[in-house]
């Protein structure tokens, strides 16, 4: 627009006060928010809310928002009364994850640990571990990627997304093991990889699988 000085993108919801302080100072710019969860209803380990009521209110009135997820543009007009959002998915790089050639043997289980954040499914992850081998023993490997873990077949620590296509191609199955989350990412890219996703109902996962026909969804009546 005429006399407007570019775009700034809020991209968490920590920026929300942030924003409105500078759009305060300056109308030059065109404020956008970018919903890449519902923030607002994160809780750390200790059981506190890492984002303040007043940075929620903040960055709901932030005015054309775009999320990744129509649930969760869905989602917040019910718990936040906001108007409006534009849905634009997550894509994925095919020219990063693309079929590798897999080597037979055990079936190689994939998953992403992050325990510090208990929503990504961690402790349900260690719960499954014991079971998995009880039942398949040495014919199916857990390997794990991220903070450290001390109950898989095997970990890879943190992985640069570099690193995650390569196991990727190596795998067969991946793991999303989530509470919730926005988009889900490395389930998409799992299937752009062509190793078999199998997933949490996890709202994020709606976005692009479909039970029985691309992945697998643990909690859908058809299951």
């Amino acid at each position: 627009p005429e006399n407007r000085g570019g775009f700034v993108v809020g991209t968490h919801w920590y920026t929300g006060e942030v924003m409105a302080s500078m759009f305060n100072l300056s109308e030059d710019f065109i404020p956008v928010a970018f919903w890449q969860d519902r923030e607002d209803m994160f809780v750390d380990p200790d059981g506190t809310r890492p984002v303040s009521a007043a940075s929620v209110a903040a960055y709901t009135r932030i005015p054309n928002r775009i999320v990744n997820a129509r649930w969760v543009g869905e989602s917040a007009k019910q718990d936040l009364e906001i108007d409006d959002f534009m849905h634009i998915p997550v894509g994925v790089d095919t020219l990063k994850f693309y079929p590798g050639k897999r080597n037979g043997g055990p079936v190689r289980v994939l998953v992403m640990h992050r325990p510090s954040t208990p929503r990504r499914g961690a402790a349900r992850m260690r719960k499954l571990y014991p079971k998995l081998k009880k039942r398949f023993g040495e014919n199916v490997l857990v390997e794990t990627f991220g903070e450290p873990c001390t109950w898989s077949d095997h970990h890879y620590g943190h992985l640069s997304q570099d690193g995650v296509a390569e196991i990727l191609r190596q795998v067969d199955v991946l793991v999303e093991p989530s509470e919730y989350q926005g988009f889900g990412l490395p389930g998409l890219e799992a299937l752009a990889t062509g190793v078999c996703l199998v997933s949490t109902d996890n709202k994020g996962i709606h976005e692009y699988g479909v039970h029985n026909e691309n992945c697998l969804i643990e909690g859908e009546k058809s299951l």
